[in-house]
């Protein structure tokens, strides 16, 4: 999509306009860089300690859930043992 050199708020702003329902990251800096009320899409964290494909895959029995918390909280993580929290609830 182009979006390679896209950064925090102007990827959230991008993904957003394209019609996006969620951006998925492994960024843990998004919650402390962006007033989380005001995200312009929902944000799904993954939050595992590694980034490797084989940590992502343990956590991928709750990320259906995950986006189904998403209609309600605009920031929903997903931690390295499969538990979500639910950080910010939609306005």
């Amino acid at each position: 999509m182009g979006w390679r050199e896209l950064e925090n708020g102007d990827l959230l702003a991008a993904a957003a306009s394209a019609s996006f329902d969620a951006l998925v990251t492994t960024d843990k800096k998004v919650r402390y860089e962006h007033r989380l009320d005001a995200l312009p899409i929902a944000v799904v964290e993954i939050d595992t300690i590694f980034t490797r494909l084989v940590d992502l895959q343990s956590v991928a029995f709750v990320f259906d859930e995950a986006l189904e918390a998403t209609r309600s909280f605009l920031f929903v993580s997903i931690g390295e043992d499969g538990r979500i929290d639910l950080v910010t609830p939609r306005g």
